[in-house]
C-alpha cells in the first residue's frame, strides 16, 4: 500500500478499497530490499468470452518500482516471474493496461501487443426532450439487487470478448463509481424487466460515461439524456466498443499464453480460413495474439476498474 500511494495518484479511500476488495496475498509478486518492498504487482483473475465459450485471463495490476529503483530491471524480474506463476495456473492469456502512453512500447518487448481499443462518442443534452414514461430510473449503490448483476453479466456476455466481471467485482465497480462522485442509473421497462445501464462520473462541466450496456439504440439515448439531466451537465462523452465509423483509442495489451488450445478452437471456429495449424504454430507472437484476439475487427473490450 505505501509503494501505491508513492506511485499512482488515486485517494485513500480508492487505497483501501482496492485492497479490501481486489487485492490477495497469493495474487502479489514483490521485490524487497532492506525489509522494503521496492517493486511488486499483482495477477488478478478473470474470465473473458472468446468464440463463443470462455478463457482464463490473468490480469496484470499495480505494476510499480519505487521511483529511487527504476531502472534496474526489477519489474522485468517480476513480470519473468508473473509468467511463470500464469503458466503454472494454466492461464490462456495475460492482459494489461499501461499507464503511461511509453510504456506501450516496453510491454511490446515482453511479447505483449494492442489488442482492446475503444471509441468515445460525443452526445449533448437536448433541451426540452423527455424520457419516455414509460421507463422507471433507479440510482444503484452497492446494496443493487441480483436482477442488476444479472443484466450487467449478459449484457457483457453477449459481446465477442470482453472481460466479464463477478458479481464482487460489480458491487466494488459500483463503490468506486460512488467515490468518484458519480452516479450508476439503471432504467426497467413497463414490465419492471432491466433494459439499461450506466455507470457516469461527472468531469468538469460535463460528464463521462465509463460504461453503457442496453438493449436498444432508445435505451442508450435516454441515459444519455438522463446522465445529462442529473449532472446538469450541457454534454458528455461515452466509452463504448469500437464499430467501422468511429476512431480507435488504445486501451489494452495481451499475450497467449496457451498457444495450442487456442489455436486449435479459433481453428474450429474458422473453418474456411486460409491458416493452417503449422502457419499459426510459426507466428510471432503480437501476430497470433492480434489475430486469434480479432484485432483487425476490434473486437477485444474492456472497462471498469481495469484502467
Amino acid at each position: 500500500m505505501d509503494l501505491w500511494r508513492i506511485c499512482f495518484d488515486d485517494s485513500e479511500e480508492f487505497i483501501q478499497v482496492y485492497f479490501e476488495q481486489v487485492y490477495k496475498e497469493a495474487n502479489a509478486l514483490t521485490i524487497e530490499q532492506e525489509g522494503r518492498i521496492i517493486a511488486a504487482l499483482q495477477i488478478i483473475p478473470y474470465t473473458m468470452t472468446w468464440c463463443e465459450t470462455e478463457l482464463t485471463l490473468s490480469y496484470i495490476s499495480g505494476a510499480c518500482t519505487a521511483p529511487e529503483e527504476r531502472g534496474k530491471g526489477h519489474m522485468g524480474r517480476l513480470l519473468t516471474m508473473a509468467f511463470q506463476k500464469m503458466r503454472e495456473r494454466q492461464t490462456d492469456l495475460t492482459a494489461l493496461i499501461p499507464a503511461e502512453p511509453w510504456l506501450f512500447d516496453y510491454y511490446r518487448k515482453l511479447g505483449y501487443t494492442e489488442t482492446f481499443d475503444y471509441a468515445l462518442i460525443p452526445f449533448e443534452h437536448k433541451t426540452g426532450q423527455e424520457t419516455a414514461s414509460s421507463y422507471s430510473f433507479f440510482s444503484l449503490d452497492v446494496k443493487a439487487g441480483d436482477i442488476w448483476y444479472a443484466f450487467f453479466d449478459r449484457k457483457l456476455r453477449e459481446r465477442p470478448l470482453c472481460i466479464l466481471h463477478t458479481r464482487e467485482d460489480f458491487h466494488t465497480i459500483l463503490r468506486d463509481i460512488q467515490m468518484s462522485k458519480g452516479q450508476t442509473i439503471g432504467v426497467t421497462d413497463s414490465l419492471g424487466k432491466p433494459v439499461g445501464m450506466a455507470f457516469i462520473v461527472p468531469e468538469k462541466n460535463n460528464i463521462y460515461i465509463k460504461e453503457i450496456l442496453y438493449e436498444n439504440d432508445a435505451v442508450k439515448n435516454i441515459l444519455w439524456q438522463k446522465g445529462t439531466e442529473l449532472f446538469g451537465a450541457k454534454q458528455g462523452v461515452c466509452k463504448l466498443p469500437v464499430s467501422h465509423t468511429e476512431t480507435a483509442h488504445p486501451l489494452g495489451m495481451s499475450l497467449i499464453l496457451n498457444k495450442e488450445k487456442m489455436i486449435n478452437r479459433w481453428l474450429a471456429k474458422h473453418p474456411h480460413t486460409s491458416f493452417c495449424v503449422e502457419e499459426m504454430r510459426e507466428l510471432e507472437d503480437a501476430t497470433l495474439t492480434r489475430t486469434l484476439l480479432g484485432y483487425a475487427d476490434r473486437e477485444g473490450y474492456m472497462s471498469l476498474m481495469l484502467d
